[in-house]
Formats: C-alpha cells, structure tokens, sequence
C-alpha cells in the first residue's frame, strides 16, 4: 500500500512499482538534487475553479479504542484460538527470539551477481544479519552487520527481517525464499545498487502484517519503545475491540460508550463483511487514508470507503502477467461468481479465516464450499474426467489454478477470476492499457476508485487522493511534468486563489495534503511556495522528516544559516538514524570550516553506511586538516578501494 503518512514523500518504491501495477510497501530516504535540477522557476498552468475547497471537509471522530489482544480471547475461544495461531495471519509478525524458526531458516550466506556478499548468524536469542564488500581480489573491503529485531511473514511464500533503530523501523536487503528455501536479496532489491539497511518500513507496510503499532504523534513511522501492542494480526483485526465485549460477559455492563460490543463479519453486509478482508487484500494502485484518518484508523463495521480512497486502474489485460498485477479481490469481483450472486458471495463464502487448509484436506474443504450453490448444477465434466490425475475431483485445481511461484510480494497465488475453462480469464475493464513511464501523464485519468467508493466518497477527497498519487509517482523520478498536474489539482482544492498562498496553507491542517503540495513546488523549482507549505507541516508535525529535510536544504539556499542550523538540529533529533541528515551536517560543517563536525557527521554517516565513497573522501580531507594523518591515508585507500570494486560508486 502506498501511503500519505510521512511516508509518501519516502515511498519510493511503492510510487515506482505503482507505474508498474504493482503496489508496494517500502521506504527510502528523502533526496534533494539541486546540481541535477535546472534553477528556473517552472510555470504551471490555469487553475480550475472549483465549489469546494478541503476546508469544507470535517475531521473526523476518533476511533474506538478497548483493544485487549488476541490472548484474552483464548479463555473462551480456545480452539479458534489454537486453529488461528499456527495459521499465516495468526503468525505474520514476531520478535525475533519469538518466531517459529523454518527448515532453513538458521545461519547461511549467498552471493549474488556483483562485488557484495551476505551472512546471516543466528542464536537462540536473535539474529545479525552482515554485508560484506569484496574487493577484485575476493578480500573484504568492509563488513556491516545489524541486529535483527522483528520477522515479517509467516514463512509461507517467505520472510523479511526489520531492524529497530531510534524509534524507528527498517527492512533488511537479506531475505529468505520458502520456495527455494534459500536466502536472497530482498525483493526490490537489486544485486549493484539498493538501500541496503536503511529501507524506512512504517504504518503503511506494517498495516497489513502487524496486529497493532505504537506509532508516536502524527509520524507514522516512528515508534514507542515498543514497537507493537500486538505483533501478528490477531483476533481484534476481524471482530473490533474487545473491551466491552469481555466486559458485558463478565460484568454485563459495558466499559466504553463507544464502540460495538463485537463483530461477526458473516453477520455484516457483503460490502462491510468484505471490507474487513479488503483492508489487507484489496492493493489497488495507491491506497491513501481519508482526511484525518490513519491506516490503523479501520474498524471492523465500518465500509473501507469509511477510511481509505483506493485507487485501481481503469483498465487491465488478460493472461497471467495481467492476473498478477491485481489483487485476488480484484479477481473474484470480476467472476461470473461473485456477478451473479446478487452481492450475496462474500470472501467467507468461501474462505476460513481460522483455518489454513493443505492437501487433500485442503480440496475437500473448497470442493464443499462450491457444493453449497453447484450441488444442483454442478461440473458438466463426467466424474471420470474430473477424477484424473493431478485434478483428481478438486473443484480449485481447475478453477482457481495455481499461479507459478514468483519473487514479487502482494502477487496472488491462485486465479480468483473462477473462469469456467482453466484458461479463460478476462478481467473486468476491457483491453490492455499501457502502464510505462511515458504514460505517466494519464495517471490521473487512468485512476478510478474501488468498486462503488466513488458514490459514497466526496469528490473533494476523491481529487484530493488522486493528486497525492501523482505526487507519489513523480517524486521519485522528479518528473516535472506530473508534478505540475499534482500541484494544480492540490491548488484547485485549496481557498480561493485571489487570497496569497501563505494565508490559503495556514488554513489548512492537512499534513499529508501539504506535505505533497511542498514537494510537488519543490520539484517545479518554486522553492518560495515549498517553504511555505513545509513550514505549515512542521507547524502542525514538529518532527516531520519530509518538512525538515526540505527546509534545511531551503534555508542554505537562501543563505539562511541561523535557520538551518536549527532546522538541522532538530533534524538530528528526530531521524538520527537517517543517512541523509548526517549527509546534510557533514556538508554543512564542510561549507562552515567546522572540521570537528565535519568529522563527527562522517563517522555517524559511515556508521550507517560504511561504502559511502565520497565521505570517505571528505573524511581524509578533514583528519589531514586536523593533523591525523593516519585516518586520513586510511579513508583516502578506503575510498580507492571502493571506487575500484564497485561498478557504479555512487
């Protein structure tokens, strides 16, 4: 899912694997190139008038809370309880020393195409995760290691591994394959070039595969101490806080006024009881929380139009590739089904969400399932054909194929259009449609909202979502063209433009929205308006990495060194953990003729990513001038060493 947290602006990945069709979830650090943009303002062009502007949105009530993990559920339900936990949902995300460690899944390395190599070490008490760059003769340039702190996945398809670091959450570039029951490089990443251990995971990855987060403020990706209230998805997920449910059975009263007593998904209506599958399933193209609302904002009961605009394309092809670049909702909606029950067929009709069915077993339990609205019209194959081998009577193997097995995460497994022939599929929504960079320009047009969301959503929020999404899309490639569209959408939903920009921002208390309007003027080189949207941001979220790293890089624009030296301070506070504001300090310290803190900054910097070439550089520099000439012949061969063993130092 993609974002608007803090995030967004960090949701590199997921912005690029958005053109692809391919929502994902990962973060990276915020970049500001200057010497790559030219400095010339870009014009934008004629505004729309439009009704409404966002200041007509209400801020929504807060959520019911009364949440009391899936562990007081056990008393009562016990043997749900034992069938969910050893299921993938019931083991989604653990601490490290908690998990249930998988055939395989111990120490190894591997070494993929280009000069690094990975080690993974474990205890019964943990796991270090190491790189190692090797240099043209095999020796190690340098060794990196990290902490592992939570596992991500049950290990069905595979796991990933987070690293906790100043309140903070990133992946791991070390990822393990049940297929191949091997270790690979995570995916996204690529063998020559990639984030390493500074990929940022916050609430908008952690929705899907976590019970509950303790996110701090409005940063959705900064945490208390402890991290989760509860690790893997539990019970409270699917059927609301417990609070007043426990209580009415204990006491008969309830403890909190608000909120439901609990939650039966197969009681709810086909949309509500979907919804609270599709909160998770339902990938879309970009998935952006409504105006004051939060990704763990979702209650079972509510509609998912309640919380998120999901945004999916207008069209899609047919085949395989076409079926993986949906989500299995996607699918089942477009199956004659789900087309013809009427809006009775919900994902339970089928699905058991306690329960992980495999082999035989597994048939026989789906071969029921269909039973229930073809036992009078059944397979028109004689039971001997249906009884063949590798078929062998199970309604699924014909009619929701496995999919070949793939790398990429959120693909589906299985065909959930249900076609009649094993290989008849056409998804709802007509031929084809380019999805390349150069159709970056139709995004926009080529976005529309989930199922029937567009009824029930305000236009103003609907417009709101889709510029967020362009925004997403044109940050990580600073496409100045996409960016000029996002920016005149954002401005069309502010005030009325005959009041001045500042006047139109300090009105508004939407984080997200200015956080994107920011960085699209960024882009458009109008660095005047992105100060004054970034510094309504840090108005509203003091910490807000986005606001912060742009108004540092603003403020030595204009020379204003008071300003970003304050700016930088906080920045150090609230991300210490970030490559990029030890880079923005060393540089500082460098244009400032502080060597201490030039030096200081480089060895944070090098901490984080010990292959950084030109600190290396900057760091002989600086001990030279500080009379160490021992660390700076070290940094200086350092430096060599890596240019010569990495193909693409930069």
């Amino acid at each position: 899912m993609t974002e608007p947290s803090n995030q967004n602006k960090c949701l590199v990945i997921s912005a690029v694997l958005l053109l692809a069709g391919v929502a994902c979830i990962i973060v990276v650090a915020f970049r500001l190139r200057e010497d790559e943009r030219e400095s010339k303002p870009i014009t934008l062009p004629p505004q729309r008038q439009t009704q409404l502007s966002i200041t007509s949105l209400e801020r929504p009530l807060p959520r019911p809370q009364g949440y009391m993990g899936s562990e007081s559920c056990r008393d009562c339900h016990e043997s749900i309880y034992e069938r969910y936990s050893v299921s993938p949902m019931g083991q989604s995300l653990a601490a490290v020393d908690k998990a249930a460690r998988l055939s395989g899944e111990s120490s190894g390395s591997f070494h993929p195409p280009g000069p690094r190599r990975y080690e993974i070490v474990s205890s019964p008490h943990g796991m270090e995760h190491t790189e190692v760059l090797l240099d043209e003769k095999g020796d190690p340039v340098y060794s990196h290691s990290e902490q592992i702190a939570f596992v991500l996945g049950s290990g069905r398809r595979g796991r990933s591994y987070l690293i906790h670091a100043d309140g903070a959450l990133y992946q791991s570039p070390i990822g393990w394959y049940a297929a191949s029951r091997a270790w690979d490089l995570s995916p996204g990443y690529e063998a020559e070039s990639h984030p390493r251990f500074s990929r940022l995971v916050g609430d908008s990855c952690l929705y899907c595969h976590a019970g509950r987060t303790n996110s701090t403020g409005v940063n959705a990706d900064r945490y208390d101490a402890t991290v989760f209230s509860e690790g893997a998805i539990g019970c409270e997920r699917c059927h609301g806080p417990g609070e007043n449910h426990i209580a009415l059975h204990e006491t008969g009263e309830r403890v909190s006024p608000s909120g439901h007593d609990i939650i039966h998904p197969g009681e709810l209506s086909s949309g509500a009881s979907d919804s609270v599958c599709n909160q998770c399933h339902v990938f879309g193209q970009s998935v952006v929380p409504r105006y004051g609302r939060e990704f763990f904002d979702f209650r079972p009961g509510d509609n998912l139009e309640d919380v998120f605009v999901i945004l999916e394309r207008t069209h899609m092809g047919s085949g395989p590739q076409s079926i993986r670049a949906v989500s299995q909702v996607e699918q089942m909606r477009s199956s004659v089904c789900y087309t013809a029950s009427d809006g009775k067929m919900k994902c339970i009709s089928c699905h058991d969400p306690h329960s992980t069915y495999r082999g035989v077993e597994r048939d026989t339990f789906y071969r029921q399932r269909c039973l229930t609205c073809h036992e009078t019209n059944g397979c028109a194959e004689p039971l001997a054909v249906r009884q063949q081998s590798p078929a062998e009577n199970s309604c699924i193997h014909c009619h929701m194929p496995a999919l070949p097995a793939t790398s990429v995460p959120h693909t589906s497994l299985t065909h959930h259009g249900i076609p009649r022939r094993p290989d008849g599929f056409v998804l709802a929504g007509g031929p084809s449609a380019r999805t390349e960079a150069a159709d970056l320009t139709g995004i926009r047009a080529g976005l529309r909202v989930f199922a029937d969301g567009a009824q029930k959503i305000p236009a103003v929020e609907v417009d709101r979502a889709k510029a967020i999404a362009m925004m997403s899309a044109a940050w990580p490639i600073q496409h100045q063209q996409l960016a000029s569209m996002a920016v005149v959408q954002l401005l069309e939903l502010l005030p009325p433009p005959e009041v001045a920009l500042p006047e139109r921002v300090a009105m508004i208390d939407d984080v997200a929205f200015l956080r994107e309007l920011g960085s699209g003027f960024f882009i458009l080189n109008r660095h005047e308006s992105a100060e004054i949207c970034w510094k309504r941001v840090h108005e509203l979220a003091p910490d807000d990495e986005t606001a912060l790293l742009g108004l540092v890089k603003l403020s030595e624009a204009k020379r204003d060194i008071t300003a970003a030296r304050q700016y930088l301070h906080l920045l150090k506070k609230s991300s210490p953990h970030s490559e990029e504001t030890w880079s923005i300090s060393m540089m500082a310290g460098v244009f400032a003729g502080d060597t201490a803190a030039v030096i200081e900054s480089g060895k944070r910097l090098l901490r984080l990513n010990p292959g950084l070439i030109k600190t290396h550089n900057v760091l002989a520099d600086a001990y030279r001038r500080a009379g160490d000439t021992t660390l700076a012949e070290h940094h200086k061969t350092m430096a060599e060493r890596l240019t010569k063993a990495m193909k693409d130092p930069q």
